[in-house]
C-alpha cells in the first residue's frame, strides 16, 4: 500500500506539473500571436501609406497622407500586373509616431490595391520593427464585391518573428479585413478596419495553438496598435482569451486562461 501511495503521488505531481506547463505555454503563445498580429497591422499601415502616397490605391488622390518617414527610400518599378515597390528603411528609420524600422519591405501589386480582384504580396529582407524581425510572405486579395465596401482576404504564410531576445515563433493565418470608416475618403487618416478569421502560432519547440477571433479586431490607421477585439486560443485542456481593449489607443492587451484573472501584456 505504501508503494502504491508513492506511485500515486508521483503520478499526481507529474499531472500537476504537465498542466502548469500547458497553461504557461498557452499563455506564452497567445502573447506571441498577439504580438504577431500587431506587427502584421504595422505592415498594413506601411502598405496603405505607400500605395496611397504613390497613387496606387485605386480611389485615393495622389500624394494622400503619407505616414512613411523621409528616411524611408521608396523605389517603384514595372507596371501592372507586376508593379513593384521597394521600401528601404536603412539601418534605423524612425517614424513620426516613434516606430523604428530597418531593412527592406518589398511589395508586388497586380493592380491598385483598392480595386476588386487585385493582389498585393509583401516580403521582407532583414526587416525589423522596434527590434522584432519578420521573415515570410503576407498576401492581400481584394474581395470587395459590392459598391461602397472594401474588403480583403489576408493570408499570412509562415511568417517567422524573432524578438530582440532571439526568441522566435511562426505565424500562419487566414483573415478577412473589412474597412468600416473612410471608404469614400480621399485620404487614409480616418480609415478604420475590422479583422476576423483564424490562425496558428508555433514556438521554437514546435508547440502550437490555434486562434479564432471571437469579437472582430479593430485597427485604426491613426493608431499604432490594435485597440479593440477578443481572440481565443485553444490547447488540449485550456483556453486563453486575449482582449485588446474597448477602443482606446494604447499598447496593452490582457490574456486570461480559462476565465481566470487576466495578465497584461505590452505590444511592440
Amino acid at each position: 500500500m505504501l508503494c502504491f501511495g508513492i506511485i500515486f503521488l508521483q503520478t499526481s505531481c507529474k499531472k500537476i506539473t504537465s498542466n502548469a506547463q500547458e497553461i504557461e505555454t498557452t499563455f506564452d503563445l497567445a502573447g506571441k500571436e498577439a504580438t504577431g498580429e500587431s506587427l502584421t497591422e504595422d505592415v498594413n499601415n506601411v502598405l496603405t501609406s505607400a500605395t496611397d502616397s504613390l497613387g496606387l490605391s485605386g480611389n485615393r488622390e495622389y500624394g494622400a497622407d503619407n505616414y512613411l518617414p523621409s528616411c524611408a527610400v521608396v523605389t517603384v518599378t514595372g507596371s501592372f500586373p507586376d508593379k513593384r515597390i521597394t521600401i528601404n528603411f536603412g539601418d534605423s528609420c524612425r517614424s513620426i509616431n516613434g516606430i523604428v524600422r530597418s531593412g527592406i519591405m518589398r511589395i508586388n501589386l497586380t493592380d491598385s490595391i483598392r480595386r476588386p480582384g487585385s493582389t498585393a504580396t509583401v516580403t521582407f529582407e532583414n526587416y525589423k520593427v522596434n527590434g522584432y524581425q519578420k521573415v515570410g510572405t503576407i498576401t492581400w486579395q481584394n474581395i470587395s464585391n459590392s459598391p461602397g465596401t472594401k474588403s480583403w482576404r489576408r493570408i499570412v504564410n509562415n511568417v517567422r518573428i524573432t524578438a530582440p531576445s532571439g526568441n522566435y515563433w511562426t505565424i500562419n493565418s487566414d483573415k478577412t479585413i473589412t474597412q468600416i470608416v473612410g471608404v469614400f475618403s480621399s485620404t487614409n487618416i480616418d480609415d478604420v478596419y475590422l479583422i476576423t478569421g483564424t490562425g496558428t502560432v508555433t514556438n521554437a519547440a514546435g508547440e502550437s495553438r490555434t486562434s479564432e477571433i471571437l469579437e472582430a479586431i479593430q485597427k485604426k490607421i491613426a493608431c499604432q496598435w490594435i485597440d479593440k477585439g477578443i481572440v481565443r486560443y485553444q490547447s488540449a485542456n485550456h483556453t486563453a482569451t486575449v482582449n485588446f481593449g474597448i477602443g482606446e489607443c494604447d499598447n496593452s492587451a490582457t490574456i486570461s486562461i480559462d476565465g481566470n484573472t487576466p495578465r497584461t501584456i505590452t505590444l511592440p
